[in-house]
């Protein structure tokens, strides 16, 4: 016979046998957050239902965001004019402070990161030809490939044939400042699983979790 109580861990303990169910075991201990992650996806949740609330905390940290001053005295006015303009025009310092303190103030954390953007090509190593990579690796008159961890193909200038030089120069049209919030970490409990951890191949996002490389201490 069905009853009204449910299938929930709260529902199993008054559905139990036994006089008196667990004390411990009430509505709200079946509803708390498992992980640290499920507590930020939470606290993301309350910040965004109840706008009153973020929208006085926005107009309290905002107030702290003043105007941009190089204090260093040894600076001349030039070099403080240079990187007042960097902060403030290339940089929209700001826009990048403001949101870093509303993630403070969400998530009691923030996920902010510098990257340094650049942009890659590769080179002949016989003539020098320098062509970006997208090209090189899209453009059906180089014959690219992708081999051993090297960039290969044919040059269409000086003809030759083999493997290329790649070269990194900085892109000061990128974006140095990135936010990925808690969707773009992962997060490993210390201690969660015992043993030494090998790292994973990859250390971007998407990697495999790390694998115990020897837990034979726990035996002794």
């Amino acid at each position: 016979m069905a009853d009204n109580y449910g299938s929930s861990k709260y529902a199993q303990s008054l559905r139990s046998e036994e006089c008196f169910p667990d004390p411990f075991c009430d509505m709200a201990s079946t509803h708390m957050p498992e992980d640290l992650s499920s507590v930020l996806r939470w606290s993301e949740f309350l910040w965004n239902s109840h706008g009153t609330y973020r929208e006085a905390m926005e107009r309290i940290f905002s107030y702290f965001l003043t105007d941009v001053e190089i204090v260093d005295e040894e600076a001349s006015e030039d070099e403080k004019d240079k990187y007042t303009d960097f902060l403030r025009d290339d940089l929209d310092i700001y826009n990048i402070l403001y949101q870093v303190a509303g993630d403070y103030f969400c998530y009691g954390n923030e996920f902010t990161s510098l990257l340094l953007p650049f942009r890659r090509s590769v080179m002949c190593p016989k003539c020098g030809l320098d062509i970006p990579l997208k090209e090189f690796m899209t453009n059906g008159a180089f014959e690219s490939r992708w081999e051993n961890f090297t960039f290969l193909g044919n040059c269409p200038k000086c003809r030759t044939q083999g493997p290329w030089r790649h070269n990194d120069a900085r892109d000061p049209s990128g974006t140095p400042v990135v936010s990925t919030g808690p969707e773009g970490i992962r997060f490993i409990a210390l201690g969660g699983v015992v043993g030494a951890h090998r790292p994973s191949p990859w250390t971007e996002l998407g990697g495999p979790p790390p694998v115990p490389a020897d837990a034979s201490f726990c035996d002794r």
